[in-house]
């Protein structure tokens, strides 16, 4: 099915086999996407793949990693250049470096920015991402300045000249990469099943009539959406599950016409009948990101517990709650408790200079009991296996 456009891009064999479902189980599995929250989580997605002898991919938000000629990211203020090389000391191949939601405004404080100055910085982290060899790149121009809707028209415009640039300098530099396109927020691409396979034609045609490569992935919007420590999304209900899933595969067909593979986002807290279900609706590739910062908070929090290291967990959660990076994750009329509140936000402030001055005194503190860092590793790690399991990579 997926045979012309492996031979036309020359693709990696990991992208091969993911299309050829060679890693999973019967040959029907989801490819699972990890959002890099924490340099613990980047760790133990390189421990699970080295584990298992599979590719995951790790998918990057410009907040989390963004390159040094723009600023640097939240994730232990890495930039796209040292965060590529702390994963290639790893010298594993099969760690897919992805740049999630890569468009205008999509980066820290750019807001200020007119549109002609958000896109050129947009090419500008993108450049960065394929120098870096970045694999796969999430073209994304569905965030206004203002967060108003954008014009469908205005939308492809801005996707076929991103595409455009990238390609044309990944060709310069004689780098091959592959493209994402679509979001799970509000556009075009969360419409009906017609409005999706009439954007998607005419995307591809556009495409086509300026002689650029077709998308790897595709995001739609399947029913998830992340609020506070749970799915909000009609998808996490398996009675609409059962109801609707004939629109998710229809949705999958409209991809398999356009040899698109297709692609959630927002796959976080979903409850484990729905993720086992993933793999049967033809979802090949999903994004969970912040519920692994959430089960590294909570490991912190537990471990800290335990040990009666009561000063320094006070000191812990008034750091992330006075963060408010919880803020943006509240639900309307929110009954989050002040202790949820800062362990959702805690893997926001694991890189402040003030987080680190406390996380030794921790190391020090927990010494003779346990190294941190594992014990963290471990449970961020357990949780990737954990989506492995539910995707059938084993």
């Amino acid at each position: 099915m997926y045979i012309v456009l492996l031979n036309q891009h020359s693709i990696s064999q990991f992208m091969i086999n993911i299309i050829k479902k060679k890693y999973f189980k019967n040959k029907r599995g989801t490819a699972l996407a990890i959002g890099p929250v924490s340099k613990n989580t980047i760790i133990a997605a390189n421990l699970a793949s080295k584990e298992k002898n599979v590719p995951l991919m790790l998918i990057s938000s410009r907040r989390q990693i963004e390159t040094k000629k723009i600023s640097k990211g939240y994730v232990d203020n890495l930039t796209t250049e040292n965060y590529s090389n702390f994963v290639k000391k790893f010298k594993n191949n099969r760690l897919i470096l992805c740049r999630d939601h890569g468009g205008p405004y999509q980066g820290s404080d750019e807001k200020k920015l007119n549109k002609k100055m958000a896109m050129k910085q947009a090419k500008t982290s993108l450049m960065a991402d394929i120098d870096n060899n970045f694999k796969v790149l999430h073209i994304d121009p569905s965030v206004s300045r203002d967060k108003k809707p954008i014009p469908k028209k205005k939308i492809i415009e801005d996707i076929i000249e991103l595409i455009d640039y990238c390609h044309q300098y990944g060709q310069q530099k004689k780098k091959k990469f592959f493209f994402e396109i679509g979001t799970e927020e509000p556009s075009p691409f969360t419409g009906s099943v017609d409005e999706l396979r009439d954007l998607i034609d005419e995307i591809m045609i556009k495409l086509d009539v300026n002689n650029l490569p077709k998308p790897l992935f595709c995001v739609f919007q399947t029913g998830t959406r992340v609020k506070e420590l749970m799915n909000v999304g009609k998808l996490n209900n398996l009675d609409y599950l059962e109801k609707n899933s004939i629109n998710i595969k229809k949705i999958s067909l409209i991809c398999k016409k356009n040899k698109l593979l297709f692609k959630q986002h927002n796959t976080d807290y979903l409850d484990h009948k729905v993720l086992r279900t993933l793999p049967k609706l033809d979802i090949d590739a999903a994004n969970v990101a912040p519920e692994f910062g959430y089960v590294e908070s909570l490991a912190i929090f537990n471990i800290l517990k335990k040990y009666n290291q009561n000063k320094l967990l006070e000191q812990f959660l008034e750091l992330s709650y006075n963060s408010k990076k919880w803020e943006k994750w509240l639900k309307k009329n929110s009954k989050l408790t002040d202790l949820e509140k800062s362990l959702l936000a805690g893997h926001y402030i694991f890189g402040t200079k003030n987080f680190k001055e406390l996380k030794n005194k921790m190391i020090n503190s927990l010494s003779k009991n346990i190294e941190l860092d594992e014990y963290l590793i471990h449970h961020v790690k357990e949780r990737i296996l954990y989506y492995m399991k539910c995707f059938n990579y084993y």
